[in-house]
């Protein structure tokens, strides 16, 4: 397979996923596109991946790191029964330049994470 063509394989499915998903769940996902692909490579693509600016890798959510298409500073929760990580819809740019007014450094961007139970996991669909 074109490598490439693999990598636009591997953004695609970070892109179309709101969870964001850790390195062993997209290597789950691209093997229907390509049953032959080692972990390695998905592993190398997703570096290159964030080189390139395209997507963030996201540290210290759980056990393994997650890849985020979304590239702009945004929150996030963490459900730490489920383990799962996905962007929330909630407006920064006031917290942003509240704290901007009050210290004397640049901000360049900013992540903030919210620990918790999901709602699925709450409902007991995640049990």
């Amino acid at each position: 397979m074109n490598y490439s063509k693999l990598k636009e394989d591997i953004y695609k499915i970070v892109m179309l996923n709101p969870i964001h998903m850790t390195a062993d769940e997209v290597f789950n996902k691209v093997k229907d596109v390509c049953p032959t692909i080692g972990l390695a490579t998905v592993y190398r693509n997703l570096a290159k991946l964030v080189e390139e600016g395209r997507i963030k890798k996201l540290v210290g959510l759980g056990e393994s790191d997650r890849y985020d298409a979304n590239i702009k500073s945004h929150y996030h929760f963490y459900c730490q029964k489920c383990n799962r990580v996905y962007d929330l819809d909630i407006k920064e740019e006031n917290l942003e330049k509240e704290i901007q007014s009050k210290i004397n450094h640049k901000i360049l961007e900013h992540n903030f994470v919210f620990y918790g139970i999901c709602e699925d996991c709450l409902g007991g669909r995640n049990d």
